[in-house]
């Protein structure tokens, strides 16, 4: 089996790359749908049925929408959040409710990329290594602990990741030898891990389910 035919049905399937409550134009972010939490980043916790622009933030490449927050990657690789912050979603180094402006990550420059779904997120910098912070409950930051992060932490012995992706209760890195890393806490993907959970980076092998060659549309 060739690994790299079957990967982008499987990022597909089980990792969402999508931006919920928010998404870029041009190099500013314009958000729309619920805002208790301040994730739109307007500086108000007002729902908007159109769309409304994050406050003071711009030179953005990449939005992320996470449950009730949102994340920026600008494209001098620095990271920023808005939204709810009671598990360290934003990475601010404390601990509040919510910012409901774009407030900058801590201890991180030089991203290339980013994901985040729910209340955690993952950065990868220039350097190929992979920094993880929010919530960790079932160990998907992969630090070896469950222990929730307030600012990015480094996933060691995790090293040369050209992409990384995030799902619910885990966390995906590419390696640009091709191989796949994966840590989790909750056994729910078609792959090869005996139902154990990973709370640390551990080798990923495709179930031969996955491996069936992709049908071209009409």
């Amino acid at each position: 089996m060739k690994l790299f035919k079957v990967l982008p049905l499987f990022i597909a399937l089980f990792f969402t790359f999508a931006s919920v409550n928010a998404s870029a134009e041009t190099d500013t972010v314009r958000g729309w749908g619920r805002n208790y939490n301040g994730q739109l980043g307007d500086n108000t916790n007002t729902d908007s049925t159109t769309p409304v622009q994050a406050s003071g933030i711009s030179g953005v490449m990449v939005v992320e929408g996470g449950g009730s927050h949102s994340t920026a990657l600008k494209a001098d690789g620095t990271v920023w959040s808005w939204g709810i912050n009671i598990q360290g979603q934003l990475g601010i180094g404390s601990i509040v409710s919510s910012k409901y402006v774009p407030t900058q990550t801590v201890n991180i420059t030089d991203v290339i990329a980013i994901a985040g779904y729910n209340n955690h997120t993952a950065a990868l910098k220039s350097d190929g290594t992979v920094w993880t912070w929010g919530d960790n409950y079932y160990g998907q930051l992969g630090d070896g602990t469950d222990v929730d992060r307030i600012s990015p932490v480094q996933i060691t012995d995790l090293t040369n990741v050209a992409d990384i992706g995030v799902g619910a209760y885990a966390s995906i890195a590419v390696k640009s030898d091709g191989t796949v890393w994966m840590w989790e806490g909750i056994h729910r993907w078609a792959a090869h891990t005996a139902g154990r959970r990973f709370r640390f980076p551990a080798y990923l092998t495709l179930s031969p389910l996955m491996s069936a060659p992709a049908t071209q549309l009409p």
